[in-house]
């Protein structure tokens, strides 16, 4: 990768200013002009002196510099991709749905087109404030978006868990309970199926989508015992959500 370096061509237009060649993808370079200083009370000595000190402080005539040009360019919408496939492909049925949608609405539109080199935690930063801002995310919504960031990042070992973030504080909300006077009334109230169904959610604690999977073979008669294995989202049976919930 030895190349001479280069001082810049400079001229006047308008003001001084110098040409330089910038490397690209590809190893190519492209010629871009940059504004030195005024034309009045500047020498075109002082001119080119100035251009060199530019040059120096941009890096353009390191090694490291081209290196990275070089490199291939992934953009975050390939990695996103790749993630899709190798990653959420293997995740139960549900967390797929919510993390697609999130990818489409919330991070796509924001990120799809930049470089993976070019996020990073000021860019991460801003985006949080402006999701905060718009007001139509709550904050434990703002943290599951960016979870699905954090987690596409990670897939292309960039570093994102030791970020410093600001994302909002998620109030605490206490967890509404029915009691069980107002079990035994939804029960009452339920007609058919739902009746054994609500009955038995009031019960077991069993998550809807448990209740929705469960099979004939699932129900021991016998000891009075009804197996939880498997969970079912929008007709597709998946493993249940926690270890526990077996």
């Amino acid at each position: 990768m030895a190349r001479s370096g280069q001082n810049g061509t400079v001229e006047t237009h308008g003001r001084y200013r110098m040409k330089i060649y910038e490397d690209v993808a590809d190893g190519q370079r492209v010629g871009k002009w940059h504004p030195i200083c005024p034309i009045k009370g500047h020498t075109k000595a002082e001119a080119k002196r100035m251009a060199k000190e530019k040059i120096a402080a941009m890096g353009i005539n390191t090694t490291a510099l081209l290196v990275k040009a070089c490199k291939p360019v992934v953009t975050f919408a390939q990695a996103a991709k790749v993630w899709e496939t190798d990653f959420l492909s293997k995740m139960r049925p549900s967390s797929q749905n919510s993390a697609r949608y999130i990818l489409k609405k919330h991070l796509l539109p924001r990120f799809g087109e930049m470089s993976l080199d070019d996020i990073n935690a000021k860019i991460v930063r801003a985006w949080i404030t402006d999701l905060d801002n718009a007001d139509e995310l709550a904050p434990k919504s703002i943290s599951n978006v960016w979870k699905v960031l954090r987690l596409i990042l990670e897939q292309e070992e960039r570093v994102a868990r030791t970020w410093k973030l600001n994302l909002p504080e998620i109030p605490y909300k206490e967890q509404r309970w029915f009691t069980q006077d107002e079990i035994r009334r939804i029960v009452e109230a339920a007609k058919g199926q739902y009746k054994i169904l609500f009955y038995l959610l009031g019960v077991s604690g069993f998550r809807a989508g448990e209740a929705f999977a469960l099979h004939v073979e699932d129900i021991r008669f016998d000891r009075g015992l009804i197996h939880c294995t498997r969970s079912t989202f929008k007709h597709i049976e998946g493993p249940v959500k926690t270890k526990a919930g077996f």
